[in-house]
């Protein structure tokens, strides 16, 4: 699945710019902690999470509008998934 979540950290993207650390590794860095917040993100679905709470809450450190997107298509995700099990019992 396509990362959704794309965290760019401020703090470290300025000591690339200073030559203290290479961007490569920032990257790196940055690729993980958006899969980390997908993760999460799926989890507090999964376990019934008012949606709006969890964007409320993530919306403090990643944008609030790829959260929303991440958030509508797991919603959408779960629905179409219930519909083909739906489908495949009748």
């Amino acid at each position: 699945m396509t990362t959704i979540i794309n965290y760019k950290s401020i703090k470290l993207r300025d000591m690339v710019d200073k030559g203290y650390i290479p961007l490569h590794d920032v990257s790196l860095a940055e690729k993980e902690i958006n899969g980390i917040a997908e993760e999460l993100v799926k989890s507090l679905m999964d376990r019934g999470y008012d949606p709006l709470e969890i964007i409320d809450i993530f919306s403090n450190i990643f944008d609030k509008d790829q959260v929303r997107r991440f958030i509508g298509l797991h919603i959408g995700m779960k629905k179409l998934e219930s519909l083909e099990e739906s489908e495949k019992k009748s």
